[in-house]
């Protein structure tokens, strides 16, 4: 395995991410063609200096690891790094959670990692995103394996959450730390449906928010931080709005996967970071190359005070 790639602002001080999520890649699927095509298709229109994998990156009864690897290829072959974090479903198929992780882990241009042992899960990680010109911190990204489903069914059902051990992680990992943040998970948080409820979204709410029926606090932890200006899911594929709450930009990423349900033109969401801002733009690229409902963070946060 080489080494990490190092993630820094452009000369233009920029830094843009794309997050594709639930791309469900299905072995003999007769999508796949298709599939891999938009992926090279948004990547060559964005041109990310990132590529975040939201959770759900395959779904497949065999040949998940080949999965793996045929999503990651596109960026592989752009000289693009990319972080990935898994879904509720990566697992269901001939491969666990732990050999989906390794094999993510082994290719080129991959910047998982597995995280404290402790915690858990198979994705637990910070990156820092460095000034164009020095190598001081100027953003940081957190990536969480938001997990499953409820481990104590059936007394509560529904989906896994954010545990304890991992939230006092990220309070450890960001305390101090004042460089603009984005938290990447799959499954939301149950403040997205209030965020939503203020009334001032970007974008669709067409199904239920399948976020976790307990309230971990993590929410919380990122409010108390003071350093978080967004939080980025998948899990839901006929959500893609973004709304704030208490000066958080929460956003749901648009489906990609052709194996899935959704009735959403299938797509990725962009976001583009600032130096030396507290503040990012971020939209949605769909696959037929529109680009829809872009917003600012400080735009959407002033509209819920």
């Amino acid at each position: 395995m080489t080494a990490p790639a190092t993630l820094r602002f452009a000369a233009n001080r920029r830094f843009k991410i794309v997050q594709f999520t639930d791309i469900h890649w299905k072995d003999a699927s007769p999508h796949e063609a298709r599939l891999l095509a938009a992926i090279e298709g948004i990547l060559d229109r964005e041109k990310p200096d990132l590529v975040v994998l939201s959770g759900d990156i395959v779904h497949s009864p065999t040949r998940s690891l080949d999965g793996c690897r045929k999503v990651a290829a596109p960026m592989i072959a752009r000289g693009i790094p990319w972080a990935p974090i898994l879904g509720n479903h990566d697992h269901e198929g001939d491969a666990a959670r732990d050999d989906i992780a390794a094999c993510l882990e082994s290719l080129p241009l991959s910047l998982v990692d597995r995280g404290p042992a402790e915690l858990g899960g198979c994705g637990n990680y910070a990156l820092d995103v460095l000034h164009h010109d020095s190598d001081q911190p100027a953003a940081r990204l957190y990536f969480l394996d938001s997990g499953t489903y409820s481990p104590l069914k059936p007394r509560v059902g529904g989906y896994a959450w954010i545990t304890r051990e991992q939230i006092r992680w990220f309070e450890s990992a960001s305390r101090g730390r004042t460089a603009p943040s984005l938290v990447f998970l799959h499954i939301p948080l149950p403040e997205f449906l209030a965020a939503w409820e203020a009334g001032n979204a970007v974008g669709q709410k067409n199904e239920t928010i399948c976020a976790p029926e307990l309230n971990s606090g993590f929410f919380a932890a990122m409010v108390e931080a003071g350093c978080v200006l967004g939080a980025f899911a998948g899990h839901d594929h006929d959500n893609d709005f973004a709304a704030s709450l208490h000066g958080i930009s929460l956003c749901c990423g648009r489906s990609l996967g052709l194996d899935t349900y959704g009735n959403l033109p299938r797509g990725a969401r962009a976001i583009e970071l600032r130096e030396d801002a507290a503040d990012f733009a971020s939209w949605i690229r769909e696959d037929s190359g529109a680009e829809v409902d872009k917003f600012t963070h400080t735009a959407l946060v002033a509209q819920t005070k």
